[in-house]
């Protein structure tokens, strides 16, 4: 990828955030779907709160899984948010905003990579101490998607 080539990525999507910002009723769309979503995914959760049966995992359903959170974590808002809000702070006028920009970008992705492996390789260790018992499935599935709930909640208070 040349330079040009990332200049114009980060171009354009200002050139999005610019249309979102300046257009209160997309903003607002976007906003609703976001929210319907949220609840969407509350209610799944809740609903396999009150399943009772034993939680399985198989090798086939590994890379669909990784899939799903790949897709999940790219399509999320919060991550342009960051891009478009956040880190623009921490450029100055001095040298390649591109070049600026990719190094806070992948400063920000170690980061959460970092954080996200420990977190997972906390939950496996618990995981194979404690186990994965169907009441403690059940009660982790109500209490997410009780948060889940309360955060669409408030998103569309807000």
């Amino acid at each position: 990828m040349s330079s040009a080539d990332g200049e114009q990525r980060i171009l354009v999507a200002l050139g999005l955030a610019a249309v979102v910002a300046a257009s209160p009723v997309l903003f607002e769309v976007i906003r609703w779907i976001g929210i319907i979503y949220l609840a969407y995914l509350a209610s799944k959760l809740v609903r396999s709160a009150f399943r009772t049966g034993g939680l399985t995992v198989s090798a086939n359903k590994a890379k669909s899984q990784l899939r799903r959170g790949f897709v999940s974590a790219l399509l999320n808002p919060k991550g342009m948010m960051i891009y478009v809000a956040i880190l623009p702070q921490f450029m100055d006028n001095h040298g390649s905003v591109t070049m600026q920009a990719a190094i806070l970008s992948a400063t920000f992705i170690s980061w959460c990579a970092l954080i996200y492996t420990i977190i997972a390789l906390m939950v496996s260790v618990m995981g194979s101490k404690v186990g994965v018992s169907d009441t403690r499935r059940r009660i982790v599935d109500g209490c997410a998607g009780g948060m889940i709930l309360m955060a669409a909640g408030f998103m569309a208070a807000t």
